[in-house]
């Protein structure tokens, strides 16, 4: 599988979109620079379509997403009327094309614990070039709320509307990408991930995370240091960290009280561990900015 992976922000926009039909006997048409991405998704036939070498037959249900820099040429004509809508969409950000296994989901270049706190901080949205819908109808339902809004642009509110909705499709896009690289350990970190970020405020133990997954222990470590690069104490740690560095901007409240309140039961080992990750102690952090 080839990827589209723009880096966010900027999101991709939404430009313009119908609905159309392919009659029996004649092909979707052949072009190239179009200059944007071009969306097309199949309610009923198919149609054979290349661009560059890759072939590929779009059939109901199914999405492909043509780059505005390639080549497209029709390979075959439709053996039935096929109905399908289309959509032009670009954005501004850098984008590139990658195979399904140079892919890495490594949350932990993304993931909100390990983030700073006032720094921009960019995100890829990796978007199949070629893909089954998992939730075809409300597919349909977006695609068709975008047209109705067509005639209204007139008014002021409707170009927000439609990049509403539009980011709506990029989301099931781009899920159907992270679902086929989903995988059980990654399944198992995420989850640990999940009841760490609920329970930072406690005193977790690695034995009480195993039993309320049902993993061992020494999995759970193995499968977290494989997604976000980090054992369950670095990653609660990280989070915790992440925490304190809110309530440092964003109350009063003192280094001691704020230790407390994400998790930590000395101020002394919260200073030590903030120090560690951030190259300052909370109380310069603070100082930064007040």
């Amino acid at each position: 599988m080839t990827i589209i992976q723009m880096t966010a922000p900027p999101l991709p926009h939404y430009i313009i979109s119908g609905r159309d039909m392919i009659a029996s006997g004649n092909a979707h048409p052949s072009r190239r620079n179009l200059g944007v991405f071009d969306l097309l998704y199949v309610i009923q036939g198919a149609f054979h379509i290349a661009e560059e070498d890759r072939l590929y037959e779009v059939g109901p249900g199914e999405a492909i997403i043509l780059s505005p820099n390639l080549a497209h040429q029709s390979i075959k004509k439709c053996e039935v009327t096929t109905h399908y809508f289309w959509l032009h969409f670009h954005t501004t950000g850098a984008w590139r094309h990658i195979e399904h296994h140079e892919l890495q989901l490594r949350h932990s270049e993304i993931d909100y614990a390990h983030i700073s706190t006032m720094e921009k901080n960019p995100f890829t949205i990796n978007l199949p070039i070629y893909t089954k819908i998992k939730h075809p109808s409300q597919m349909c339902e977006w695609l068709e709320e975008l047209s109705s809004l067509g005639p209204l642009m007139h008014q002021r509110s409707t170009r927000w509307q439609q990049q509403l909705v539009f980011q709506q499709i990029v989301h099931e896009l781009s899920s159907s990408v992270e679902q086929e690289t989903r995988s059980q350990a990654a399944e198992c970190a995420e989850l640990a991930a999940a009841y760490l970020r609920q329970h930072y405020r406690d005193s977790v133990t690695a034995a009480e995370l195993g039993e309320h997954l049902n993993f061992h222990p020494v999995y759970i470590a193995r499968c977290m240091k494989k997604q976000f690069g980090s054992s369950p104490l670095e990653y609660l740690h990280r989070y915790r960290v992440h925490q304190a560095k809110l309530l440092l901007l964003h109350t009063n409240d003192s280094i001691a009280r704020i230790a407390e309140e994400v998790g930590f039961q000395q101020a002394s080992y919260f200073s030590t561990i903030f120090t560690k990750y951030e190259g300052l102690s909370p109380r310069s952090f603070r100082l930064t900015y007040h």
